[in-house]
Order: C-alpha cells, then sequence, then structure tokens
C-alpha cells in the first residue's frame, strides 16, 4: 500500500485508535523489561553480589557483559517494533529504553562506589566516564538499528502516522508533506540517501546537543533530591523530556541522532565535575546531576527525550496544517 493510497478508513481503524496503540507500547514495554531483566542479570554480576567494584565497572567488567546487553538491546527493539507496528522504529528504542530501567533498578546506585573511594574520589568518578562512553555506543547502536528498520514502516502508511502524530487531513491531496514541518524527522523518507553529518546538519545538532545538555543539568540540579531509584528515573525523565522538548521547537533542522547522545553526553560532563567537587556527605556526589549511574542516563534519559523530541514534532506538525489551512482559507 503506497502512503497516497491510504484510505480513512485505514486512519481510523481499531487497530490505529490511541487506546489499542497505547496498550500496544505498554505490552512492548513489559516485554522489553523481562529481556534485559533475564539477559542482563545473567551477563552482568550484581552490587549485591560484588560490592560497589561491579558498580565501577558496569557491564565493562568482560567481553559477556557487553555482548549481552547489545543481544537484550537488539531482541528488545524488534520484538518492540513488531508488538508496535507500524508505529515507527523509534518506538521499539524507545520501549528497550524504558525496559532497561528495570535492570538500572536492580544496579543500584552511586552510594557504596563514593563510600569505598572516600580518599580519591575521581578515582570513582572515571569508571563512570567509560561506561558513559559504552552506553553512548550501544544506544548509537539502536539508533542505527532504527535507521535499517525504517523501510519497514514508512512504506505502508502516511509518515506522519509513522511519527505517532495523528493525521487530521483527509483527502489524498493532503498526504503530502506539509509546508514548514520541520526537516529533522526527514530521515524516515529517505536516511540513507543523505549523509548524517553534513556541515549544516553538524552545526546545528551540535548547537541541539548542548541546548539539552545545559537544560538537563539545571533540571536534574533541581530535581534530583535522593539516591534512590525511582527519584533518580523520575527525575531523568522529566529533565530530558523537558531539554529535548524546548531543543526540538528551536532547531528544527537537527538530525534525531544529536538527541539520542544528549544524555550520555550529559552523564559524562556530570561524572567529570563532579569527580572536582567534594560531597555534602560521605556516599554523595558533589554535583547533583552525578547522582545517577550511566544506565540510569541511558534508560529513563533516552527514554524522556525520545518523548520530548516527538511531543516537538507533534506541535510542530499540527502548527504547520493550521498554518497551512489558515493559508487556503485566506485564498478562498
Amino acid at each position: 500500500m503506497s502512503t497516497n493510497s491510504t484510505s480513512l478508513d485505514d486512519r481510523t481503524s481499531v487497530r490505529y485508535s490511541p487506546t489499542i496503540r497505547q496498550l500496544r507500547i505498554v505490552v512492548a514495554i513489559i516485554a522489553s523489561s523481562i529481556i534485559f531483566y533475564v539477559i542482563g542479570t545473567h551477563v552482568i554480576v550484581m552490587p549485591d553480589m560484588g560490592g560497589a567494584w561491579t558498580i565501577a565497572v558496569g557491564p565493562l567488567d568482560s567481553w559477556l557483559g557487553p555482548a549481552g546487553l547489545v543481544a537484550a538491546l537488539l531482541i528488545s527493539m524488534v520484538i518492540s517494533a513488531i508488538i508496535t507496528w507500524p508505529d515507527g522504529p523509534h518506538t521499539g528504542l524507545f520501549c528497550a529504553a524504558v525496559g532497561l530501567c528495570t535492570l538500572a533498578v536492580r544496579t543500584g546506585t552511586i552510594k557504596f562506589l563514593l563510600l569505598t573511594h572516600y580518599r580519591d574520589i575521581s578515582a570513582a568518578y572515571l569508571p563512570l566516564v567509560g561506561q558513559a562512553a559504552f552506553y553512548l555506543a550501544l544506544i548509537m547502536l539502536g539508533a542505527l538499528a532504527a535507521r535499517v528498520m525504517q523501510p519497514w514502516f514508512t512504506t505502508s502508511r502516511p509518515w506522519p502516522l509513522s511519527l505517532a502524530v495523528p493525521w487530521p487531513l483527509h483527502s489524498q491531496a493532503d498526504d503530502t508533506v506539509p509546508a514548514g514541518f520541520p526537516s529533522s524527522t526527514g530521515w524516515l523518507l529517505d536516511s540513507n540517501k543523505k549523509p548524517i553529518f553534513a556541515s549544516a546538519s553538524l552545526g546545528v545538532g551540535l548547537l541541539a546537543l548542548a541546548m539539552m545538555a545545559i537544560i538537563a543539568l539545571i533540571i536534574e540540579y533541581i530535581t534530583m533530591r535522593s539516591l534512590q531509584p525511582g527519584q533518580l528515573i523520575f527525575s531523568l525523565i522529566v529533565s530530558f523530556y523537558v531539554a529535548g522538548f524546548a531543543t526540538g521547537l528551536t532547531f528544527k533542522k537537527a538530525p534525531d541522532i544529536f538527541y539520542l547522545m544528549a544524555p550520555m553526553v550529559t552523564a559524562a560532563i556530570s561524572y567529570i565535575v563532579a569527580s572536582h567537587v567534594a560531597g555534602p556527605y560521605p556516599g554523595y556526589p558533589g554535583f547533583r546531576p552525578a547522582e545517577a549511574l550511566p544506565i540510569y542516563y541511558a534508560s529513563a534519559g533516552v527514554a524522556g527525550v525520545l518523548m520530548g523530541y516527538y511531543s516537538a514534532m507533534r506541535a510542530l506538525h499540527h502548527g504547520a496544517v493550521d498554518s497551512a489551512h489558515g493559508t487556503k482559507s485566506k485564498a478562498v
């Protein structure tokens, strides 16, 4: 079925209703949580078995940990994409990121790591910067997988629906891309035809990345009030949601890859800053955003930034549609 031949009945069918779509996403998140928990707990030594050392090395203690997390990510993305089809490839990555939160909670907090290295705080944060680099590579692999899966989705229905954006227009002539819609979602149309890091895209992307890191750090500094896993997850989701939404409205042409990089770049910055700041109490970082371990940034942070990114796309999409309708009305 071509994108221009999708009928109104298809758009309003039960399968594409908001309730059924949300139910599919919940099922995909549950499936991803089970996959990460089962695989993760078998390939990564949990802190309650190895103490602070296992928190410091994370999945980098052997080749089995990284290989297991890569397998869990790809399996989660494929299964989530099948369950939520045809919402779009980023939905699979989002469900996988939320599923990773289950393993993050199992990992624990940074407190015992800092207590172990209270004489040399920098020694505690250096391994975490290495973990941040690993999770950045893991997320980039997920982004690549989303691009590979992209043609499975955008050839079957109008591309705004692949963005999980309600498509309010009904005639076949309205299936075209509205004038003024941000080109940051162009990868959904021809992601493999244009270089990701073209000079213009690179400049805008770096500015978007810097803006997201600054906003996220500010909100994290305000909202991180304890080392409890639930509070850390809440803070990261809120921080990166706001950062992704504000940046999406500001830098309309920033490639999606920079949004996905933002959580781990912010994590690395947090650990570097915290390594030079004394904590207020033993076991607590001197810089609040460093309270969350890299796995929290890779799970809750990525989930939050994807929600913010797509919220911005929805807002811009509807704005472009309303503007187009307003122009048509004036012309008539």
